[in-house]
């Protein structure tokens, strides 16, 4: 609940409505819902219709239990801009056009002077932040916008919301992500769902249990594919969410030339993302499914062989028209092309492999 012992009065207005150039105190009155704005700088984007129910049903049985804030529109006369309790306004203009009650067309309100320029965005966000109003995905779109179209740096920021530097850049990094990332973390992304084995659930006809199909198109036509139980996941947890950033930086980073890099890579990223809550892993297992997918899907000892591997001497691939060369240590043959031999190559091939047979079979005999 907000320190309200510095409010001047509590009264209905009936008169003019207040401008906010009568006082640099703030008021508390009682303002028409229909002269209330979303401010242009509210984070919060997502309002879940269960806790619209929520707070119309807590509002029918106990009132309003705290005011909204409000501050003078710069531009709109008589109107306001809204900066904290989107949530209580909402549900009083819910209730006014399901009842037709006139109780709830006016809402008590704060009326405090208009922020200073610049400041409006950094107070929207500290308002939402100390209810814990904010996922990471709306903090991180707040951070970009100040940093954007205030010209604000991380530092200047932190200091503006009274966070670390660290929290800044970390919801800055999932903010600036991919699309798919975005979808999962603001209303999920449907999934098959496993069963106890961990294979993916499929549909079953009610009458004879057998499976349920579904028509899907391939590249060769129509194809039938058992129906998948489909589940909606979110992700809520910064951690993972900047884990995945992570991975589809790297493989943006890995962007065949010629192609757009952030279609090519969002498309590439999106069944990392799927399986990742498909499996519902928690933090932990992304960790060790990032690096994994990092490392080409080797663990350490096996990517450090394969790096050995890579580091060894490799045949160079015969020229043109070169059946086969023979040196001390090798000989490589060109298998489709000893049709073309002439006869001196092939007189020549056949030493070769007429020695290289009695070699074998001395090895033998001393065996």
């Amino acid at each position: 609940m907000p320190d309200n012992s510095q409010l001047l009065a509590r009264v209905t207005a009936k008169g003019p409505l207040p401008t906010g150039e009568e006082t640099t105190e703030a008021k508390l009155v009682k303002i028409p819902v229909e002269k209330i704005k979303v401010s242009p700088f509210q984070p919060r984007k997502h309002f879940s219709e269960e806790r619209r129910a929520e707070m119309r049903e807590s509002l029918r049985s106990q009132g309003l239990l705290e005011p909204v804030t409000l501050e003078p529109h710069p531009k709109e006369p008589g109107t306001f801009i809204l900066i904290s309790g989107e949530n209580r306004w909402r549900g009083h203009k819910d209730l006014l056009a399901e009842t037709g009650d006139q109780k709830w067309a006016s809402i008590l309100s704060i009326v405090r002077p208009a922020s200073p320029p610049g400041k409006g965005r950094a107070q929207a966000l500290v308002a939402n932040l100390q209810r814990q109003d904010l996922t990471p995905l709306e903090e991180g779109d707040g951070y970009v916008a100040m940093r954007d179209e205030d010209g604000l740096s991380v530092e200047q920021i932190a200091k503006e919301v009274g966070l670390g530097v660290d929290r800044i850049e970390r919801c800055i990094r999932i903010a600036t992500g991919p699309d798919s990332l975005r979808a999962a973390m603001e209303q999920g992304l449907r999934v098959p769902k496993l069963d106890a084995e961990g294979k993916p659930e499929v549909k079953r006809n009610p009458g004879d249990g057998s499976v349920k199909m579904q028509a899907i198109q391939t590249a060769k036509g129509e194809k039938e594919i058992p129906e998948p139980v489909l589940v909606v996941r979110v992700i809520r947890e910064l951690t993972i969410a900047e884990l995945l950033a992570g991975l589809y930086n790297h493989i943006l980073r890995g962007a065949p030339k010629g192609r757009d890099p952030k279609v090519w890579a969002e498309r590439e990223f999106r069944p990392h993302l799927e399986h990742v809550l498909m499996h519902d892993m928690e933090k932990r297992r992304v960790a060790e499914y990032v690096k994994r997918v990092k490392t080409g899907g080797k663990g350490a000892a096996k990517a450090e062989k394969a790096a050995d591997e890579a580091k060894a001497p490799k045949v160079a691939a015969l020229p043109k028209g070169t059946p086969f060369v023979s040196s001390e240590r090798q000989l490589v043959i060109q298998k489709d092309a000893l049709g073309d031999l002439s006869p001196a190559q092939r007189s020549a091939l056949r030493s070769e492999l007429e020695a290289l047979l009695a070699t074998l079979r001395e090895d033998a005999a001393a065996a």
